[in-house]
């Protein structure tokens, strides 16, 4: 085997690399693997950041070239390359895989404390953004095969030791082709039709007619799904003219005169309401599949969705669809319930398609499920922490978007779904005590809760975990000093319980608030906790903390720009999160 992984700054490429020698050994081989920048280290016997910063960006790059170069004179391989390496400058011999690594929180920006600044005069989001849509592009085109990691995902995972030593064969499901899939014909073989998907989507409007006929030359007649989405050309009507084609007509573009279409989508919905919406798609679809793929707004055109699918779920494929992804728990709650189901992989236009990783997860039909609430919940370690625990007992765990003026809607039709165990986050906490029938102690204490279960017979309990958390989080440091809160909304209550001295600062005002502004102002506390949204604005108080004790761990907090402009020491929350999540756990397991 020879692999190149990339991907964007921060993505996890090393780790990676690491645990796909740990697949490798438990399948009894051995292969070398290598995380380019580390092996420059090593060349060099100095830090990354300082090389840069000796030799400037274009010498940096040469000596990148020539390591590289070096690694791949081996008979087998595995390097991940730095984020900024310029792929068009080496000869890659065709026996060289490229694997684009992803995660669906790339296009948020990543603030770095231990790697080189790029742009000085820009902010460390901004420099990240500024690269980023350039080396999408070029990752896209240089790719073999693409893999949108889990985010959280740190420890070796069963799912994805399947995807990279090429174990899965019967995904199911359909997979929506693009000009990336088809760039190479014995990769494609090798890692998309060996996977065993159901069919292959190929659109009229994602591809151009040289890349259909190469597909239809790569996929038996009976796996492949034309789908018309612009005007067709005449090859493409005379394909689905064509026996044993299966064939897709979007009800936008009219009745279909020419041709006879064995599934009736509707993609578009103007400023029809979902009934008439509904009606037009059942009076054009007579005798054929029909597929709903509208734009839902809210939990209630969801529950009227959900109902219009279920009475006929044979006949009937609802795929909601959004401008955020948001939807993507409900197309995987649907994965064993309906006929079309839709994998996203290497730039689909739809964010709401599941990846293959989150697709293998749902192993089969379920009664309920488990997931975390919240807003957002694109960045969430919730499905790849809590996963393991419920998969072995058979529950799939989602991660669902959920606003606080949308909880009253969504909470009985999730139940109606099928929830029954839930991690909440901010700002649903307060929502969600106030949801339960009963109460533990220390959430009746606190008067919010983080965790919720339903008894059966009995009802909804709610717990809180956050004190637990926090206190793991404040016991790697022995002295904290005069403490301020940045921002805190819902985890006042329990930071307060463990520092009744602390000032909590507003992060919107930057004032004091209430209680606190009659305390005397704090000159120069020596730890800030950052306890505001990861993109609340930075303290413009001259302050000089030791310590930035941050309850987020986003790669795009905020609160790492503040400890490159103050020098204090980052302290992330993700061991707070991982404590909070234990306890969460341990919970769950009384029910």
């Amino acid at each position: 085997m020879k692999m190149l992984l990339i991907g964007h700054r921060g993505v996890g490429k090393t780790a990676l690399v690491q645990r796909l020698q740990i697949y490798h050994s438990l399948r009894g081989s051995s292969i070398a693997v290598h995380d380019l920048d580390r092996e420059i280290e090593k060349g060099a016997q100095a830090k990354i950041a300082d090389i840069f910063e000796l030799v400037g960006e274009k010498t940096f790059r040469q000596i990148e070239l020539k390591t590289l170069e070096y690694l791949m004179r081996r008979s087998e391989f595995i390097i991940s390359l730095g984020a900024g390496f310029d792929l068009t400058q080496i000869q890659i011999h065709p026996d060289v895989e490229i694997v684009w690594v992803s995660r669906k929180t790339d296009s948020l920006g990543r603030i770095f404390l231990d790697r080189p600044r790029l742009n000085q005069n820009l902010t460390p989001l901004e420099e990240f953004q500024e690269r980023y849509q350039k080396r999408s592009e070029l990752y896209s085109r240089f790719a073999h095969w693409h893999y949108e990691m889990p985010e959280g995902l740190t420890s070796p995972n069963e799912i994805e030791k399947m995807i990279f030593l090429n174990q899965v064969d019967d995904a199911g499901g359909i997979l929506t082709l693009t000009a990336a899939h088809l760039q190479n014909a014995e990769i494609f073989k090798n890692y998309y039709f060996s996977r065993g998907f159901d069919q292959y989507e190929l659109r009229d409007d994602l591809l151009t007619e040289v890349e259909f006929q190469k597909a239809l030359t790569l996929i038996p007649k009976n796996q492949i799904l034309i789908s018309c989405r612009t005007q067709p050309t005449k090859t493409i009507l005379q394909k689905m003219n064509a026996e044993g084609y299966e064939t897709d007509w979007a009800l936008e573009l009219g009745t279909p005169d020419q041709i006879k279409p064995t599934i009736i989508s509707l993609h578009e919905r103007g400023e029809k309401s979902i009934s008439d919406l509904l009606n037009d798609l059942e009076s054009n679809g007579k005798n054929r599949h029909l597929k709903l793929a509208i734009e839902i707004h809210n939990y209630s055109e969801l529950r009227q969705c959900l109902s219009w699918q279920s009475q006929d779920p044979k006949n009937r494929s609802f795929l909601p669809r959004s401008k955020s992804g948001r939807w993507t728990w409900v197309r995987l709650w649907l994965k064993h319930q309906q006929k079309l189901n839709f994998i996203h992989d290497f730039g689909s236009p739809h964010l709401d398609q599941p990846t293959l990783s989150e697709w293998l997860n749902i192993s089969s039909c379920h009664q309920e499920f488990a997931a975390v609430l919240g807003h957002p919940v694109m960045h969430s370690y919730s499905p790849a922490e809590h996963q393991p625990y419920f998969r072995s007992r058979g529950i799939p765990f989602f991660a669902i978007d959920i606003s606080e003026h949308e909880w009253d809607e969504s909470l009985p039709l999730l139940e109606k779904m099928g929830l029954r165990y839930a991690a909440v986050t901010s700002p649903l906490k307060i929502k969600a005590f106030h949801f339960a029938k009963d109460h533990t102690e220390i959430a009746q204490k606190l008067q919010s809760a983080n965790t919720l279960v339903l008894e059966s017979n009995h009802g909804w309990w709610a717990h809180n975990t956050d004190l637990e958390g926090l206190s793991s989080l404040l016991e790697t440091e022995s002295d904290l000093g005069e403490v301020v809160i940045w921002g805190g909304g819902g985890t006042l209550p329990v930071i307060h319980e463990l520092i009744p001295s602390a000032i909590s600062y507003s992060s919107r005002t930057g004032q004091m608030r209430g209680e606190d502004a009659d305390e005397a102002p704090t000159a120069n506390p020596e730890t800030l906790i950052w306890a505001a949204a990861p993109n609340a604005e930075l303290p413009k108080h001259n302050w000089t903390p030791k310590r930035v004790i941050d309850l987020n761990y986003r790669d795009d907090s905020r609160a790492k720009e503040y400890c490159q402009i103050t020098g204090a020491k980052y302290i992330s929350g993700l061991l707070m999160f991982k404590s909070q999540a234990q306890a969460q756990r341990q919970f769950w397991e009384r029910f």
